[in-house]
């Protein structure tokens, strides 16, 4: 019973903080101009310089861009990580996991955020000329995926945020990871439309298996070069990696934060 309500609580902390993205009306214009008007120049940019490549149509990379984009825009951009240190005294006098804490309203504000551009990428690929198969069915894969992926995101931002109880300021350690893995992860184009030895170099990255292997299974129904039992194992790895990082950052952290009297 204890259990049950302590997956209870966080449960609903995290569905407070996706509920909270539908009302973030700064983010608006972002999700109504910005996201479709991105999604057209990227097209079209692909569309001048790889189209002969013929791995992808334009209708499909459209949605494969609005998928990248959708999954770039969210990650590690939560204005609830620059919070998480606000919480952090409080939390000491609750008989609640911090880490915890931080994990499931992550979590939440990222699924959140992601709905939300889903919706706006429906009207903006049909506007584009995508059929409504393909954007259904791709959208449709990609929801599947949300939650795997909220997880590994959660776990990436958690670290941050435990590094965040060091440091007064982490946003100089989130803008290199966030480029290398828009680098690394085939957000702007496709890592089937890269030569070699790069394409096989940047598959192996952990930005390939969160990015562009869940682009390319939206559109094509299969990962490239991997198969899904392979693509799972790999993101489990991920997945303990990061959790070993959470307790190892989190555990030096707390010794030494103020309110420990580290």
């Amino acid at each position: 019973m204890a259990l049950a309500r302590t997956l209870t609580f966080y449960g609903r902390y995290g569905y407070f903080q996706l509920k909270e993205r539908f009302s973030d009306v700064g983010q608006a214009v972002t999700y109504i101009v910005f996201y479709p008007l991105l999604i057209l120049v990227l097209t079209a940019m692909w569309n001048r310089f790889n189209a002969y490549l013929g791995n992808y149509t334009r209708a499909e990379i459209s949605a494969y861009i609005a998928i990248e984009e959708l999954l770039f825009l969210t990650f590690l951009r939560s204005a609830f990580l620059q919070r998480s240190q606000a919480d952090f005294s409080m939390g000491l006098a609750r008989p609640r996991s911090w880490l915890g804490l931080t994990f499931a309203g992550q979590f939440g504000a990222t699924l959140g955020s992601r709905l939300i551009y889903l919706l706006c990428a429906i009207p903006a690929l049909l506007l584009m000329g995508v059929p409504a198969s393909l954007m259904g069915e791709s959208l449709g894969r990609l929801v599947l995926f949300l939650p795997l992926l909220g997880i590994m995101e959660s776990l990436m931002a958690s670290i941050l945020a435990s590094a965040q109880l060091l440091w007064q300021e982490t946003r100089y350690l989130v803008l290199p990871i966030t480029k290398i893995f828009l680098a690394l992860g085939g957000v702007f184009c496709p890592l089937a439309d890269y030569g070699e030895p790069g394409r096989s170099i940047f598959l192996q990255s952990p930005a390939s298996d969160l990015f562009f292997q869940v682009g390319h299974f939206c559109l094509k129904g299969e990962f490239y070069q991997l198969s899904v039992p392979h693509w799972l194992f790999r993101v489990l790895v991920w997945m303990l990696i990061f959790y070993g990082c959470n307790r190892m950052v989190f555990h030096y952290a707390r010794k030494r934060h103020q309110s420990w009297g580290g």
